[in-house]
């Protein structure tokens, strides 16, 4: 069935397949760890699952395959390397490491001189462990690195390194890029020669649950004239990024390095990954959400449609299209780190009508509905966390009249139960007197009272 293990060392100077499963891994008290070393030829598998320390490498030789940088197919199924004499029938793809189903590297590594990576679509690559895969390391492979789906697990400590004339790419709608284990492991991602991805972000399936938010990316620019590309995949607000949403689908930093004196980099929006009644009603190109720091080579240019939007520090020549936002939570509007009763009165009366604006989209999902409601409910008691500097400083919403405030409140109570209706009117007068003395503090305590007088 072609499926076994390895402990030892396996050193092939010819192509190798295996149609199912293969395992690389240490024997029960061994110490040296197992390696498989293919030279210049592919090198195909269904499921390949390396651990302890387990090494598969793709190096360059140029007595072996190199003569012609690709399989030949004699016809009987059984492909050979050009120099072993054979009268070439079919030339079939250069040596690569090509994976089918999935590849799971647990404390191990891979590694190729110059050979791409091509896992076949709905295939899923994990690192785990302060596991490594490294594509391109001595050259950067002549085609593009394809991957399905990236998965970064363990402690963490796990890199990804990409170098190949076309990139690497997302290949499918369904691609995701996660962490087994939201908030624990992180990924170090380096990639040169641009990052596409073709997923379907907002969808139910395996895309939608594309995290990025505990990768730091390097991006590695040429100093060629035709710049790298980095796809934007998150709808652009305009600056506002609400941290409660999942809309938007950051990286954890941002790093461009050259290649060179110079280098050239470009943002673009190649592609349609967010969900698609969002960003027709938006009416803009995507963006790039950076959780974290960017930092940019001095000697980089920038060029593109895309902006990148960051919460943290930015080190690099002025860019107009790289800026810093603060985060806020959902509910407020107007993206001035307050949620007040008149946001809540303008998503109410949107509901109603039926109508819809992005911004007001918790989910990305085309709908605003009673979900999206009682989240502004909950962050009026809780406020952004940028609040509290604002509300000093500067000034709240323009305080609804005495009608409109009591017909809010009448609404609102009507969609809670006495107990409930009670119990928010009590965190609100809590969260007014955190704000005592400021005009947000005093229209949080008005609204309080006139839930508390509503019928």
């Amino acid at each position: 069935d072609n499926s076994f293990s390895v402990s030892g060392e396996i050193i092939s100077e010819g192509p190798i397949w295996c149609g199912n499963d293969w395992t690389i891994a240490p024997a029960l008290g061994q110490t040296e760890p197992p390696r498989v070393e293919v030279k210049d030829c592919p090198f195909e598998v269904a499921v390949l699952n390396l651990s302890g320390n387990a090494r598969v490498l793709l190096t360059d030789d140029d007595q072996i395959c190199s003569t012609f940088p690709s399989q030949l197919d004699l016809g009987d199924g059984y492909p050979v390397c050009a120099d072993y004499g054979y009268d070439p029938v079919d030339v079939l793809p250069p040596a690569q490491l090509r994976v089918f189903d999935a590849l799971m590297v647990d404390a191990s590594y891979v590694q190729t001189d110059s050979a791409t990576l091509i896992a076949e679509p709905g295939s899923t690559i994990t690192v785990s462990n302060g596991g490594s895969v490294a594509i391109g390391t001595v050259t950067p492979a002549a085609v593009a690195i394809e991957i399905g789906s990236l998965v970064y697990g363990g402690f963490g400590g796990n890199s990804f390194f990409a170098q190949a004339d076309g990139g690497l790419v997302f290949r499918d709608e369904d691609s995701t890029l996660k962490p087994d284990t939201p908030g624990v492991p992180d990924l170090f991602m380096t990639v040169y020669g641009g990052l596409d991805m073709a997923s379907k972000i907002h969808d139910v399936g395996l895309a939608g649950a594309w995290d990025a938010s505990a990768v730091y990316l390097f991006f590695v620019a040429d100093d060629l004239a035709l710049p790298f590309e980095l796809e934007a995949v998150s709808p652009d607000y305009g600056g506002t990024w609400f941290a409660d949403s999942d809309c938007i689908k950051p990286w954890e930093t941002l790093e461009v390095e050259c290649v060179g004196a110079s280098c050239a980099f470009s943002a673009l929006d190649n592609r349609l990954n967010a969900n698609g009644t969002v960003m027709q009603q938006l009416g803009g190109p995507e963006a790039i959400y950076v959780d974290g720091d960017v930092k940019v080579n001095v000697n980089a240019t920038m060029s593109g449609v895309a902006k990148i939007y960051h919460t943290g520090e930015y080190a690099g020549p002025p860019l107009a299209s790289i800026i810093q936002v603060e985060q806020t939570l959902f509910g407020d509007w107007n993206n001035d780190c307050q949620i007040t009763s008149r946001e809540l009165r303008e998503i109410q009366a949107l509901v109603h009508a039926g109508g819809y604006d992005p911004l007001m989209d918790l989910e990305c999902d085309g709908d605003v509905e009673s979900l999206e409601v009682k989240r502004v409910e909950a962050n009026m008691k809780l406020q952004p966390p940028c609040a509290g500097v604002m509300a000093a400083f500067g000034t709240a919403d323009d305080p609804l009249t005495v009608g409109e405030r009591s017909e809010l409140a009448a609404s609102t109570a009507a969609t809670m139960s006495a107990g409930d209706a009670a119990d928010f009117a009590a965190d609100l007068n809590t969260t007014a007197g955190t704000f005592a003395g400021t005009e947000l503090g005093t229209e949080l305590a008005l609204f309080a009272e006139a839930i508390e007088r509503a019928p």
